[in-house]
């Protein structure tokens, strides 16, 4: 009796990856949560018109694993699809870490408003992925500017 005893937990054990293999593709076990948080830092603080305008925003993440992160910076105005780069950059962070970045461009009198776009691309893992994958994820907000103003600070 005692070496069928035995003999089922040594079984039991050997079996063991395998069922909990199939328990995660049925996502029947809990999974750690895998994403990367982007935001402004300063949306409160930001003037409707100042040159150089300041951007301020934050990447943190939360993938469980390491991460090298790419940002571009763009604006466009609302009076023509043309997307203008004004900052690029890389980071690398480890799970948990936030970077906090501040980039400055000048504004010109390109419209009544500008769409100011940060893009973030990284390799991440979607929900239920057992690989990562090109994820890539963006914020913006509308700056309003207008013709007059800049000629202003031109004089």
């Amino acid at each position: 009796m005692a070496s069928g005893v035995v003999a089922a937990g040594m079984l039991g054990t050997i079996g063991r990856p395998a069922i909990a293999e199939q328990m995660d593709d049925w996502r029947l076990l809990p999974r750690n949560e895998r994403t990367t948080e982007l935001y402004f830092t300063n949306i409160h603080d930001m003037p409707a018109q100042q040159n150089p305008q300041l951007v301020a925003f934050a990447v943190r993440n939360v993938e469980h694993h390491t991460v090298t992160y790419r940002y571009v910076l763009t604006v466009q105005p609302d009076n023509t699809n043309v997307e203008r780069q004004v900052g690029t950059g890389t980071l690398t962070l480890a799970h948990g870490q936030s970077a906090d970045i501040q980039k400055s461009f000048t504004v010109l009198p390109l419209g009544i408003h500008v769409f100011v776009k940060v893009t973030l691309s990284y390799k991440g893992m979607n929900v239920g992925a057992r690989v990562a994958s090109k994820q890539t994820q963006s914020i913006h907000y509308w700056l309003a500017t207008s013709a007059s103003a800049a000629r202003k600070e031109k004089l």
